[in-house]
């Protein structure tokens, strides 16, 4: 549903077709609300509202995202989308906390009728949004199918792109589902209780906050191939140490540091694609740079299955060989990412 979502993003006015998607959303969740509360929701109601929810933020990532840079300047796009994920790791340290006092102050099914709240809150705010900083050439019309491969094809002609592109995806192959099995380490290796790991999720997202406060205070240096290739080395090995150590203080530090550099890898590669990406275009570059969000269940699950074979220090130990092997592989075959540095904007 993601490069579908950048084909529309780009045919249409972005604002209205990000309002749509917020509006179904909003409808969907509260009629899940209806049938959590009338105690007729089954599993397989739930299995099917995750998944047209998935789909939903899956077209909804690649509008948001072309919309950020329809509404700055292009010299402040890297501040822009620092500040963007500011608000994605404030959400994930303070969501979980907060869901849990909602549901006991609202119950669950008000919890869905406060995500639609949500949902509709988000289309008010975007009701005045202007964007003038949209491409107003004219499109031609073609079929969605011949769109999406004029993304691709752009994408896959510019080799600087495509390497920024695959790179995105060694974070969530090998560091993102380092953290899903975070419960597991949690009581096997540290010998700890929940309260433990929730610390060791709220480390990493603190980490991660302060990477975008300091990338949204100086913003000139995200512009940078070389930042994101550091940044993105650095976390996946420190995520070796991480896998080997049963010292808890430890483990928050070393949680701490890769979420920090997790969000200076994320940023600044973000960034970079989208000054690279014409803004007809952007939309359906953005949809297939958001693909690793689709790798990340299934490389979480493949590392889950390799805990329970052998052990989660070794898969995790694992997972940093395979992505510091991976980073390696790709610089030697895309040189360009090294010298990428965009100073005039």
């Amino acid at each position: 549903m993601g490069p579908l979502g950048g084909v529309v993003a780009d045919r249409v006015d972005r604002r209205r077709f990000l309002m749509l998607i917020q509006s179904a959303m909003a409808v969907l969740a509260v009629f899940f609300s209806v049938l959590v509360a009338v105690d007729l929701v089954r599993v397989w109601h739930a299995m099917l509202f995750s998944f047209v929810m998935g789909c939903g933020f899956a077209m909804n990532m690649p509008v948001r995202q072309a919309l950020i840079a329809n509404t700055v300047p292009r010299e402040e796009l890297g501040n822009a989308i620092a500040l963007n994920a500011m608000a994605s790791n404030a959400s994930r340290i303070i969501g979980p906390a907060l869901g849990g006092v909602l549901i006991v102050a609202f119950g669950v099914a008000g919890n869905f009728l406060l995500q639609a709240g949500m949902f509709l809150c988000m289309v008010a705010t975007i009701i005045p949004m202007k964007t003038p900083y949209r491409d107003t050439t004219p499109i031609v019309k073609t079929s969605a199918l011949r769109s999406l491969k004029e993304g691709i094809k752009y994408v896959w002609d510019d080799k600087t792109l495509f390497g920024l592109m695959i790179l995105s995806f060694i974070p969530s192959l090998f560091i993102t589902p380092i953290v899903n099995i975070l419960p597991v380490f949690t009581e096997r290796v540290l010998y700890a209780e929940a309260n433990i790991y929730g610390y060791l999720v709220a480390c990493y997202g603190i980490g991660g906050l302060l990477a975008t406060l300091m990338l949204a205070a100086f913003g000139a240096i995200i512009r940078s191939g070389l930042l994101g290739i550091i940044a993105i080395t650095c976390a996946t090995i420190f995520v070796i140490p991480l896998s080997q150590s049963n010292v808890t203080w430890i483990a928050f530090a070393l949680l701490s540091a890769i979420g920090f550099l997790m969000i200076v890898f994320r940023v600044n590669n973000n960034t970079l694609v989208q000054m690279l990406s014409p803004d007809q275009l952007r939309g359906r570059v953005m949809s297939l740079y958001h693909f690793d969000h689709a790798l990340t269940p299934l490389a979480s699950f493949i590392l889950g299955a390799l805990t329970d074979v052998i052990t989660a220090p070794t898969a995790m130990l694992a997972s940093g060989l395979f992505g510091l092997v991976s980073i390696a592989l790709l610089l030697a075959i895309v040189k360009e990412i090294r010298d990428l540095r965009i100073v005039h904007i």
